[in-house]
């Protein structure tokens, strides 16, 4: 423990291993084992640590303390070291949940959708109602341009999370909608109307959006209903001369 804490990690391998000759089971000194050779990068004799981990149960505190490595990485904008601690920290404990939002989050950063879904997927096999998760897997369906899958995955993140459509997803749908995503945003406001129908803005913003996609029966339904129940609002004006618009 002493060598390991000043940084000497060939003595402290030493050590776990006279440990562990004693106390094959040792708990603690077979997370000093592992953690001593990986960070003296023996690679060989760390796997075969990591294998004695799993085989006695006690790598999830090993591998919560790589994930946090790869927290600690994150945070320092050092995403390929993070990658890396956490690919580490998924492979000692398989149902690290948090460990493949992770990488999938970076992924999706880093351009890769097709890999974010992958790691999202992952996440979601371990733990299904992952609001972070649904999350990652929406965008990067999006970022694919698979429309049936998007929406699946909104659907599952409503389902999972009934507030965030009125705050979140609302906002996410005013980010597509003024960078000109008008399907997207339509279909994000859609739900929101669903979960909220009553919500004002998004009826408004619905119906600006189905404007100008060409739907203007729907946009009609949507301004009109909007006026019904935000008369004083300062949109109010638009909504009027749009339905002048739509009527023509």
């Amino acid at each position: 423990m002493v060598a390991h804490q000043r940084g000497d990690f060939a003595t402290a391998a030493t050590e776990a291993e006279l440990a562990l000759a004693i106390n094959p089971s040792n708990e603690q000194a077979l997370l000093l084992r592992y953690d001593a050779y990986r960070k003296q990068g023996d690679n060989e004799k760390t796997s075969d640590a990591a294998e004695a981990l799993r085989q006695t149960g006690s790598a999830s505190d090993a591998a919560r303390r790589v994930f946090n490595e790869g927290l600690d990485a994150y945070r320092g904008g050092d995403t390929e070291t993070a990658s890396a601690k956490f690919r580490e920290a998924v492979g000692l404990d398989p149902d690290l949940a948090n460990g493949y939002i992770m990488l999938a989050s970076i992924s999706l950063a880093d351009g890769d959708p097709k890999q974010a879904e992958g790691m999202a997927s992952k996440a979601l096999e371990i733990d299904p109602d992952n609001t972070n998760a649904l999350k990652i897997r929406y965008d990067a369906m999006r970022s694919l341009g698979d429309t049936a899958g998007a929406r699946q995955a909104l659907e599952a993140l409503i389902r999972a999370d009934p507030q965030w459509a009125s705050t979140d997803l609302f906002n996410h749908a005013v980010e597509l909608y003024n960078s000109d995503q008008m399907a997207d945003a339509a279909n994000a406001l859609e739900k929101v109307v669903e979960a909220q129908p009553d919500d004002a803005k998004a009826l408004f913003l619905l119906g600006m959006a189905r404007y100008n996609l060409g739907d203007s029966e729907d946009a009609k339904k949507h301004l009109a209903r909007f006026l019904e129940l935000a008369p004083d609002d300062p949109d109010a004006a638009l909504a009027k001369e749009m339905l002048k618009y739509a009527a023509e």
